[in-house]
């Protein structure tokens, strides 16, 4: 009796390790040590099931470790070409990103990770209701008081832009907070909190964060349905959401504040495409990301073939664009913020290629609708913005790995 006792405490205590790391993993203001607080519990996690257990390995796995082990490399092999300071920030990533992620992998049943994806995408979910009550109270601070509500609170200025506050939520960056809002919206059955959700990732004007529902929507429409489907059967209860969606968006357009960042997210997705009308190197209404797809070819032909193939390291893929083309030289080490770039020259073709293929084998092998669409979410998201830096992607992944050949409920 008492063994079993102990065993449900263990367990309990793994559960709740997974519930905070998936509450946490959107959430950069939360740190200890310079290290994002998401780690700690999941490195209580994999202490755990070290002693507890023994090494799981399985050939599910193996293209994984595979991707897992060469983000490593590619820290290990940038030693003789980048600066000192660099190649620390490049291990200390590693150890997050690669190390702890391949034990994690390694240490953890099939069953185990059924049972924690349940815990760690729980902890998504209440994230995202977290994230959209602190983008409103930003919004409503910044509005009535002039009041930068994260620098006063986190000591983490957000960037004002077009005259506005970007509401980034518990981050520097309106991606971290996306994410977590469009998991929400996916994993919710509620019409009325789904469309909270995408309302709330508008409001952020996230080029990202529009980019991801479009595809969801398409997604929807092109593969569950198959085509458009008519019907006129609306319940009682089905039509007071409706109803209250559509006067919660009437209200919302009328106000100024709202047509403001709709109106900003509209210039900036303009921008992506005309290419805007300032972009000096290090001018800080540059958009970035365009830059960056630019600039990769002609980067790729001034590298070492080693360098080609395994990167510059991992989490310092902007070192190459600090060396070539004089950006941001003097904020210490940095990473591309798109996962897409910042693999190719982070941890070269062979890292790219091994995280898309896993991505892709994922989405493909998965069942599980509501599965198949945030591993949608996240490789659409590659291409936009790097979730790669809070370890989020790579534990969607792992969370997400098919167990068998039924459709998984979560």
């Amino acid at each position: 009796m008492k063994q079993g006792s102990t065993v449900f405490q263990i367990d309990n205590i793994r559960n709740s390790c997974l519930l905070l790391c998936g509450f946490f993993c959107t959430m950069p203001v939360f740190s200890i040590g310079g290290l994002n607080f998401y780690n700690y519990p999941l490195l209580l996690y994999v202490i755990i099931n070290f002693f507890c257990g023994k090494l799981y390995f399985d050939r599910k796995k193996i293209s994984m470790c595979i991707f897992l082990l060469s983000l490593f490399l590619s820290t290990l092999l940038s030693f003789s070409i980048v600066p000192s300071n660099w190649y620390s920030y490049s291990l200390k990533f590693s150890f997050k990103i690669s190390i702890l992620m391949l034990l994690l992998l390694l240490v953890s049943s099939r069953d185990d990770l059924i049972v924690g994806r349940k815990y760690f995408l729980k902890g998504l979910y209440y994230a995202a209701f977290a994230q959209l009550f602190w983008i409103c109270m930003q919004q409503l601070f910044y509005s009535f008081r002039g009041i930068d509500l994260n620098l006063v609170v986190f000591g983490i200025a957000s960037p004002i832009q077009n005259g506005g506050l970007a509401l980034t939520g518990f981050s520097w960056e309106r991606a971290n907070a996306i994410i977590a809002l469009i998991i929400g919206m996916i994993l919710t059955d509620n019409k009325f909190v789904k469309a909270i959700f995408i309302v709330g990732s508008l409001l952020t004007a996230s080029r990202t964060g529009v980019g991801i529902i479009v595809a969801i929507i398409i997604y929807d429409i092109l593969i569950l349905h198959g085509q458009f489907k008519y019907k006129v059967n609306i319940s009682i209860k089905n039509l007071f959401i409706y109803i209250s969606i559509a006067v919660l968006t009437v209200f919302l357009l009328q106000s100024s504040v709202t047509r403001q960042y709709f109106d900003y997210t509209i210039v900036r997705f303009q921008r992506l495409i005309t290419g805007g009308n300032d972009y000096s190197v290090n001018s800080v209404q540059v958009d970035g990301h365009i830059l960056y797809y630019q600039w990769l070819l002609p980067a790729l032909k001034q590298l070492p073939f080693v360098q080609v193939l395994f990167g510059c390291g991992t989490g310092i893929s902007g070192w190459v664009y600090s060396v070539l083309y004089n950006r941001f030289t003097t904020v210490g080490p940095w990473g591309i913020e798109t996962d897409f770039v910042g693999l190719i020259l982070g941890n070269g073709l062979i890292g790219a290629i091994l995280y898309y293929y896993n991505s892709l084998k994922i989405f493909f092998s998965q069942k599980n609708q509501k599965l198949k669409k945030i591993m949608l979410a996240i490789f659409v998201g590659t291409f936009m913005y790097s979730f790669l830096g809070s370890s989020i992607s790579v534990l969607l992944m792992i969370f997400c790995l098919p167990s068998d050949d039924k459709i998984e409920n979560i």
